[in-house]
C-alpha cells in the first residue's frame, strides 16, 4: 500500500510539470517515464527523455550527463545551467533561453533550436548535426570544435562567437550575419549560402573549398591562408578582405568586388594563388596582388585601377578589355597573356616585365613605362611582331589609327 501511494505521488509530480509524449509512437515509453516520476527529477544523470518540460525555470542547475532525448523544452529557462555531455537529440528547444549555459560535449543532433537564445553559452565539441538553428542567437557563444554538419541556419545574427575548429561542412545558411565571428581552422566545405554576411569575421586557414558564396558580403574578413578553391562566389563583396596566402584556384568570382583587398604573400613561402580562376568583370581598385599567381586566370573586363601586381605571375591570363589605370605590373610575368583591346589610362608600369608571346594588340602603351621589358614574339599594339621589329615593340606602342 505504501509503495502504491509513493508511485501515485510521483505520478502526480510528473503530471504537474508535464510528461506528454512527443508523438503517438512514444506513448508507451512516455507512460513508463511518468510512472517512474523521472520528469520531476533534477540533477546529474537524470533521465527526462520524452518529458514535457516546456516553460519551466531550469536555470542554474546541474544536468551533467542527463538524458533529454526528444524532451520538450520550448520556452524553458536553462540560463547558467550545466548540460555537459547531455543527450539532447531531437529535443525541442524553440524559444528556450540558455544564456551562459554549458553544453560542452552535448549531443543536439536534429534538435530544434528555433528562436533559442544561446548567447554566451559554451558548446565546445557539441554535436549539432542536422539541427534546426533558425533565428538562433549565439552572441559571444563558444562553439570551438562543434559539429554542425548539414545543420540549417536561417535569419540569424551572430556576433563575436567562436567557431574555431568547428565542422560546418554542408551547412545551409540563409539571411544570416556573422559579425566579428572567429572561424579560424573551421571546415566549411560545400556550405550553401544565400544573402550571407561575414562582416569582420576571422576565417584564417578555414576550408571553404567548393562552397557557394553567391552574393555573400565578406567585407573586412580575415581569410589569410584560407582554402577557397572551386568556390562559387559571383557578385560577392570582398572589400578590405585579408586574403594573404589564400588559395582561390578554379573559383568563380564573376562581378565580385576586391576593392582594397590584400592578396599578397602571407609569408615568404605562402603567396596567394588564383590560378585558372574566373574573374571577369571584377573590381580590384587599390588591391594588393604582389607576387600572386594568376596563371590561366580570366580577367576579361576587370577593373585594375591602381592595382599592385608587382612580381605577379599572369602566364596565359586572359585580360581582354581590362581597365588598366595606374596599374603596377613591375617585373610581372605576362608570358602568353592576352591584353587585347585593354584600356590604359594614367601611368601603366611594365618595367622589367616579361611580355614573351603577349598579345598587346590595340592597347595604347605610348605613356607606359616599358623599360627593361622582355620582348619576344610579342604582338605589339600596332599589330606588328616584336621579332620583326628588332626584338622590341618600342616604336610600335600605339594602336592602329592612334592620333597623339
Amino acid at each position: 500500500m505504501k509503495r502504491a501511494l509513493t508511485s501515485l505521488a510521483l505520478f502526480s509530480v510528473c503530471v504537474s510539470v508535464g510528461c506528454g509524449p512527443s508523438s503517438e509512437s512514444d506513448t508507451r515509453l512516455a507512460r513508463r517515464t511518468q510512472a517512474l516520476g523521472d520528469c520531476g527529477a533534477r540533477g546529474p544523470g537524470v533521465d527526462v527523455s520524452l518529458c514535457n518540460l516546456s516553460s519551466l525555470d531550469l536555470s542554474h542547475l546541474d544536468f551533467t550527463g542527463a538524458n533529454f532525448f526528444k524532451t520538450l523544452l520550448s520556452l524553458s529557462n536553462l540560463s547558467g545551467s550545466t548540460l555537459v555531455n547531455t543527450d539532447l537529440r531531437e529535443a525541442n528547444l524553440t524559444l528556450a533561453v540558455a544564456t551562459g549555459a554549458d553544453f560542452t560535449g552535448a549531443n543536439l543532433s536534429k534538435a530544434d533550436l528555433t528562436d533559442a537564445d544561446l548567447s554566451n553559452a559554451t558548446l565546445v565539441n557539441a554535436r549539432l548535426t542536422e539541427a534546426n538553428l533558425s533565428h538562433v542567437r549565439w552572441d559571444g557563444a563558444n562553439l570551438t570544435g562543434a559539429d554542425l554538419r548539414l545543420a540549417s541556419l536561417t535569419d540569424a545574427v551572430i556576433t563575436h562567437a567562436n567557431l574555431s575548429g568547428a565542422n560546418l561542412s554542408g551547412l545551409s545558411i540563409t539571411d544570416t550575419q556573422f559579425v566579428g565571428t572567429n572561424f579560424s581552422g573551421a571546415l566549411l566545405t560545400g556550405i550553401q549560402t544565400e544573402d550571407l554576411v561575414f562582416t569582420g569575421a576571422l576565417l584564417e586557414a578555414v576550408d571553404l573549398s567548393g562552397a557557394k558564396l553567391t552574393d555573400a558580403v565578406l567585407t573586412s574578413t580575415r581569410m589569410a591562408r584560407a582554402n577557397l578553391t572551386g568556390v562559387l562566389g559571383e557578385d560577392a563583396d570582398l572589400t578590405d578582405a585579408d586574403l594573404r596566402g589564400a588559395r582561390l584556384d578554379n573559383a568563380n568570382w564573376v562581378q565580385t568586388d576586391f576593392i582594397r583587398a590584400d592578396l599578397s604573400c602571407f609569408d615568404t613561402s605562402t603567396c596567394t594563388s588564383l590560378q585558372s580562376a574566373f574573374l571577369a568583370e571584377t573590381v580590384w581598385t587599390d588591391a594588393n596582388l604582389t607576387r600572386a599567381r594568376l596563371d590561366g586566370t580570366s580577367l576579361t573586363l576587370a577593373s585594375l585601377e591602381r592595382t599592385n601586381l608587382t612580381d605577379a605571375s599572369l602566364v596565359n591570363a586572359v585580360m581582354e578589355k581590362t581597365l588598366l589605370t595606374d596599374t603596377l605590373l613591375v617585373r610581372a610575368n605576362l608570358t602568353g597573356a592576352n591584353l587585347k583591346d585593354s584600356l590604359v589610362t594614367g601611368v601603366l608600369l611594365l618595367r622589367d616585365a616579361n611580355l614573351t608571346g603577349t598579345n598587346l594588340y590595340n592597347v595604347n602603351l605610348t605613356a607606359a613605362d616599358v623599360s627593361g621589358v622582355t620582348w619576344s614574339n610579342t604582338l605589339c599594339p600596332d599589330g606588328t611582331n616584336s621579332d620583326a621589329n628588332g626584338g622590341t615593340c618600342v616604336g610600335h606602342l600605339a594602336p592602329p589609327g592612334f592620333i597623339p
